[in-house]
């Protein structure tokens, strides 16, 4: 099955952003992935559509940090803040760096084209 093909498909990934928080960055999406998450009985941590461990899954040995510059980035974002649909919270002059997907995708876009 689809199990199978995960060892496989990790000598490609050289990094990746998952959230778990169904609020994220204060949107019009906010309400709504909460309330899936709720209907799907989604384990907490979740983004509202996806389980964290099935994020991490990815590359579960990796070092997950809450800073944008980071290969392997967990964010207080939810499903739709993971696509940038909702840009970079403000709030990164407070110190708060794991609301900042742009951020992300403007630092590992070389890297994505640099790895072999």
């Amino acid at each position: 099955g689809l199990a199978g093909l995960i060892p496989h498909a990790r000598r490609y990934i050289y990094g990746a952003m998952c959230g778990d928080s169904p609020l994220g960055i204060p949107s019009i999406y906010s309400p709504a992935l909460t309330g899936v998450g709720m209907l799907l009985g989604l384990p907490e941590p979740h983004d509202g559509l996806l389980g964290l461990d099935s994020c991490i899954l990815t590359q579960p040995d990796a070092r997950w940090e809450s800073v944008p510059e980071a290969k392997w980035y967990r964010g207080r974002l939810n499903h739709a803040d993971t696509s940038c649909r909702n840009g970079n919270w403000f709030n990164v002059q407070l110190g708060v760096h794991d609301q900042q997907p742009l951020s992300w995708i403007s630092a590992h876009h070389a890297l994505q084209i640099d790895e072999p």
